[in-house]
Order: C-alpha cells, then structure tokens, then sequence
C-alpha cells in the first residue's frame, strides 16, 4: 500500500476469529487508484451504476493491482492516481462481516435492507465483491449456504478492498487528482491474463471450500 505517511492499524477481531486491520483515523491520508477508459481529474460520485457493492459511489482502491485489473476490462484501459486525505470525513469501515453482507447483497440483488444508513458517511471502505467472491455470494444468494457459511468462506479469500466516496462535496475537499496512466500493449495483455488466472484460480478455491462446509 502506498501510503503518504506511516501507517498505523487498529487490530479487529470477529466472530470468526479472523484478524482484521483497520486504519486508524489520524493517518487516513492515501494515494488511491481507479480503473477506468478515461482521465478522471474531477471525479463525481453520482455517474456511476447502483447496482454494485456499495450502490452509486465513485469507486477507489488502494491496491494498484486491483486498479489495473478493472482499467483492463474497458477497451481503454486508464489508471487514475489520486491523493486523498480521509481525515476529516465520515468514515464507515466494514469488515467482511454480516454488516458487509447485508449491505452487498442489498445494492446487487435489491433485496432485504440497508444494515446501515449510508447516507450519513461521506466514504465506504471494505471488502470487494469482485470474480474471487462472486461464486460464494451467489451461491449465498441462491440459498445453497448460510450467511455464517458465507461470512466464513469470504474471510479464507484474499480479497482487495475499496474505498467507495458517497458524495461530490467530500471529493473536492478531500481528493487531488496526481496523474493517469494508459495500459497498452504486452503490460496491458499481461494483466488481462494475470487477471483471468486470477478468476479461475479463486473460483476453484471457493469451490472446494464450499464442498468443504457442505461436508461433501
């Protein structure tokens, strides 16, 4: 992770058990990426679809990689750097929990309700909905596993994490465009395959944790 100043972590544990670290509010300062097929200098928060994980929001991540996976998916493939200071917003932190779950599961599908009201923060972070985890949530969706099932499969996954900002007015006090890059040639072509790879390798392991938790 690229961070502007040294990073310090709160230590989470769940219900599961599992360990989760989470950035302390007074280093939230950042350098975040966003896939796209343009250069995004002013980025708006309300273009984008509703029907992703965390509903109408201009989407960043910290993981470069990550980044240049969704820029490969458009015909052109831009990645938009950003330095961003999240100090002074409202901030909502999930893990991959129930709470993470539910609000996943309800701007995907439109189905049950908000396990929160989002419109009190300026930004979302958690857990990404990407190909890794699109087998367990819609065998979750489909009534094949528990949502403790779920929740369990979800946290024996490496996922990446987003940061998602909810409003216009957060952005322009809190993100400074820095630079764009254009994925071409062999280096585009190899994270495609990269990503691909990536797709099958998860999707197998999700699998076989399933049959797992399913006893079979």
């Amino acid at each position: 992770m690229d961070y502007l100043d040294q990073t310090e972590y709160n230590i989470i544990g769940t219900s599961d058990g599992i360990i989760s670290f989470v950035l302390r509010k007074e280093v939230y300062k950042m350098i975040l990426y966003h896939g796209s097929d343009m250069v995004i200098k002013k980025p708006l928060s309300q273009k984008g679809r509703a029907d992703v994980d965390f509903g109408k929001g201009f989407y960043m991540t910290e993981d470069k990689k990550m980044a240049q996976k969704w820029a490969c998916n458009k015909n052109i493939s831009i990645v938009n750097v950003y330095e961003a200071d999240l100090s002074l917003l409202n901030v909502k932190q999930l893990l991959a929990d129930e709470e993470w779950l539910d609000y996943v599961v309800f701007y995907r599908t439109h189905e049950g309700k908000l396990p929160f009201d989002d419109t009190l923060y300026d930004v979302i972070c958690g857990p990404t909905a990407d190909d890794k985890l699109f087998v367990t949530l819609d065998m979750y969706s489909d009534g094949f596993l528990s949502k403790q099932q779920a929740i369990h499969i979800i946290n024996c996954m490496n996922y990446s994490c987003q940061v998602v900002f909810k409003n216009d007015a957060a952005m322009e006090n809190a993100v400074r465009f820095k630079e764009a890059k254009e994925l071409k040639g062999l280096e585009r072509q190899n994270i495609y395959l990269q990503m691909t790879e990536d797709r099958k390798l998860a999707s197998k392991k999700a699998i076989e944790l399933i049959r797992k938790n399913n006893g079979r």
